[in-house]
């Protein structure tokens, strides 16, 4: 039998002979068509249905194979030379069905117009000299080529290999074991781990865990809201907290720690420069090796610390006691340290009154020392009269030992009780007047 054809089903199990030509085809009113046949041995050379060739296999000489919805096969193990499946409209899936190819099949073709959600060429190996293999459609395909991005595993398998690293909602993955779990966060480098909403951590093994966090760099620790850890590597924890540079540790809501091996312990503590320390809330550190040890404190430039505050209340001079203004110090300002003090220069005159706590500069202290060298307890020279409103007078002397010629006393009017003050003369005193 040299042709065969049928309009709805050959009935035939096998073709073992010269059948050159095997053709099905229906118009109307036929679900399901196949020609019947489950193998084909001999020089078959043009196979062809409208809806299913019912072939598992296909082990001769088939040269052309062509079907508009699936060809069946889930093998080609000979010299099928084309294969090509296409539809038009109204398919959702479309596959070729071809698991393998082990021979010398040159081309390999699926296509479509419009209207498929689903387009595979159902290879899974190939192993011998298919050349071209294609796969297109017009409209209705999302695909997408992605080109300049590269990862190097180093040919070992890891996490984020099979593209699940980011499980946060709208977050981003990227890189060897890299992990975004919180929502629209973002995660770039080998091992970075980004888990709270917003958190970015970019670089090996970066870590942020607080909301909004942010750390980029090698193994940099952000934990807290908006906490900022960016270098080699850092540690921020607490709201707001921020540490850049080397080897820095700000632990606190605010706190800072920027340049290298520096480290803000408390609320708004800030530590800048290398090795300084900032170790209680609301302590500023400035310079290597500056140390702000209490609340509040503040120590200025390399090498300097902070003690304790001493709280002064007043001083006692000549028999008498003053208050001071200001007698209850909280922190303490430091500009050195025992043995290696600094002079605080350039500094403006302060306000002079009791109440008054700001500094003193030298030019007013040199105006203080004029006054005093100019005091003088003569009553000869510089007190020349007394004319009112004086209830009593005394010198002040209570004896005079040296060379005194001439002591005098004198009032005019108002004056109820007048006194020299002398209780003894020791030597040449020749005269002394006391009148009113």
């Amino acid at each position: 039998v040299a042709s065969l054809s049928t309009s709805t089903s050959t009935g035939l199990s096998s073709a073992n002979s010269s059948i050159t030509s095997l053709s099905t085809s229906t118009s109307t009113g036929i679900s399901s068509l196949s020609t019947g046949l489950s193998s084909t041995n001999s020089s078959v050379t043009s196979l062809s249905t409208s809806t299913s060739t019912g072939l598992s296999s296909a082990n001769s000489s088939i040269t052309s194979l062509s079907t508009s919805t699936s060809t069946g096969l889930s093998s080609a193990n000979s010299s099928i030379t084309s294969l090509s499946t296409s539809t038009s409209t109204g398919i959702s899936s479309l596959s070729t069905g071809l698991s393998s190819t082990n021979s010398t099949i040159v081309s390999l073709s699926t296509s479509t117009s419009t209207g498929i959600g689903s387009l595979s060429t159902g290879l899974s190996a190939t192993n011998s000299s298919v050349t071209s293999l294609s796969t297109s459609t017009s409209t209705a395909i999302n695909a997408a080529k992605t080109h300049y991005y590269s990862v190097n595993d180093n040919g070992t398998q890891q996490g984020n290999y099979a593209n699940d690293g980011a499980t946060g909602i709208n977050s981003l993955a990227a890189g060897t074991n890299a992990s975004a779990s919180g929502a629209s966060s973002v995660a770039v480098g080998d091992g970075s781990n980004a888990q709270s909403d917003g958190a970015v951590a970019i670089g090996k093994n970066a870590l942020a865990t607080g909301g909004k966090a942010v750390s980029i760099g090698v193994a940099n620790t952000a934990s807290g809201d908006g906490a900022v850890a960016i270098g080699d590597p850092n540690v921020a924890t607490g709201t707001g907290a921020v540490a850049m540079g080397a080897n820095n540790t700000a632990n606190g809501n605010g706190a800072v720690a920027l340049g290298n091996a520096n480290t803000a312990s408390g609320d708004g503590a800030l530590a800048l420069g290398n090795g300084s320390t900032a170790a209680a809330a609301g302590s500023l550190a400035f310079g290597s090796n500056a140390i702000a040890s209490n609340v509040n404190d503040v120590a200025l430039g390399t090498g300097s610390i902070t003690a304790a505050p001493n709280p002064t209340s007043g001083a006692t001079i000549g028999g008498v006691t003053y208050s001071f203004a200001g007698a209850n110090p909280t922190s303490v300002v430091s500009v050195g340290a025992p043995g290696a003090e600094r002079q605080i220069v350039n500094v403006a005159a302060g306000r002079i009154s009791a109440t008054s706590t700001d500094a003193i500069n030298g030019s007013q202290l040199n105006t203080t020392n004029q006054a005093l060298n100019s005091l003088s307890t003569s009553t000869a020279s510089n007190i020349s009269s007394l004319s009112t409103g004086i209830g009593s007078l005394s010198t002040g002397l209570s004896s005079t030992n040296s060379t005194v010629a001439s002591l005098s006393t004198s009032t005019s009017t108002s004056i109820s009780s007048l006194s020299t003050g002398l209780n003894s003369t020791n030597n040449n005193l020749t005269s002394l007047s006391t009148s009113t």
